[in-house]
């Protein structure tokens, strides 16, 4: 991997179409964004609560901070809502 000199390394699961957990590593990754499809203003794809609550293990475990867009708070159409929705900003 090329080292790169920056202040915050994130990577934007925006939208997120899909369980990645299996497929990313967050060791050096600062911050997360995650959020669901939106256009004109209007949300058209809400991710699976299980995808999000993924994405906030693999964080716990690598210390990156998780911030979701506000197309994920409730109401989204989830049957119960994510215990938390995070709004947390990298440590600089």
């Amino acid at each position: 991997m090329k080292k790169i000199n920056c202040r915050v390394r994130f990577i934007s699961f925006e939208p997120l179409y899909e369980d990645v957990s299996d497929k990313v590593d967050l060791e050096g990754i600062d911050w997360v964004i995650v959020g669901g499809e939106t256009c004109n203003g209007k949300t058209t794809f809400i991710p699976e609560q299980e995808w999000i609550e993924n994405l906030y293990d693999l964080a716990d475990v690598s210390g990156t901070t998780v911030f979701c867009k506000d197309n994920l708070e409730p109401p989204c159409g989830w049957e119960k809502g994510l215990n938390e929705v995070r709004r947390e900003f990298p440590k600089v």
